[in-house]
């Protein structure tokens, strides 16, 4: 079976990538051991964050940290809750 069938939700998600370059990511995480993997992995999630935060701030300069942190929560989990009644 082909790689991109075994990960099809990652290939949806990732339109934008050739098929060949698909191949070199793959063999570049594998080449790694799964402890490396994980720290890159952990690594490219703080950088997100940090980076959607780092938009908030410019949107809302106002804002204090607690705010920041409130609305990168909901743009994150909003789905995963329903609001208090």
């Amino acid at each position: 079976m082909d790689k991109r069938t075994q990960t099809k939700h990652i290939w949806d998600f990732v339109k934008d990538t050739s098929e060949e370059m698909f191949h070199k990511q793959q063999e570049f995480w594998m080449k790694n051991t799964p402890e490396k993997r994980l720290e890159m992995t952990l690594a490219f999630t703080d950088s997100g964050f940090e980076l959607n935060k780092r938009g908030l701030r410019s949107q809302n300069p106002d804002w204090t940290e607690s705010q920041i942190n409130s609305e990168q929560f909901r743009q994150i989990y909003n789905a995963e809750f329903t609001p208090e009644v």
